[in-house]
């Protein structure tokens, strides 16, 4: 795989590797904690820990069709991943064939966002993703990418029951 760069000052998108989990796992968390802070009981924070993400990023890598991550010199600063749909897992059939399973940026609003998002779904590739219903911003960006709520609603995990998650489709 080729990387991508638009600009030399711009973080290198690369294809994600084991050797990447602990990093990609410490972005995970701290956009977590920064997003969804007000938004979970305190207890979620020691129920959920560093290896809960490390192993759900794992499961990403095998399951993925597309892993990425944007560094920025040794810092992960971004992770996308997407495979094959997922929703029969939760119950609920898939809309696509295709899944957007997750989408991190450690420093929003600077396109890094939109080049994961490009390179992980090219051509506006259709897909289906969950975000959570209280993430007003990221449903206003896959908005802006053609995405849009399509009425299935899930809880992602038992600690996270006040963040209840929607589909978004394309």
């Amino acid at each position: 795989m080729t990387t991508a760069q638009s600009d030399p000052h711009d973080p290198e998108i690369r294809a994600a590797t084991t050797e990447d989990v602990a990093a990609i796992a410490a972005l995970v968390d701290r956009m977590w904690r920064t997003t969804y802070a007000d938004l979970v009981d305190d207890s979620f924070w020691a129920t959920v820990p560093m290896t809960f993400w490390a192993a759900e990023i794992r499961s990403h890598l095998l399951l993925a069709l597309t892993a990425l991550v944007a560094v920025d010199g040794d810092e992960v600063v971004g992770w996308v991943c997407s495979g094959r749909a997922r929703s029969e897992q939760i119950d609920i059939p898939r809309a696509r064939d295709r899944e957007l399973y997750t989408l991190y940026v450690g420093a929003p609003g600077h396109g890094l966002g939109q080049r994961l998002l490009d390179t992980a779904l090219p051509g506006g590739e259709q897909a289906e993703l969950w975000v959570f219903e209280a993430n007003l911003a990221a449903q206003r960006f896959y908005r802006r990418n053609g995405f849009a709520p399509e009425g299935s609603r899930h809880v992602y995990l038992p600690e996270t029951a006040a963040l209840p998650e929607i589909r978004m489709v394309r």
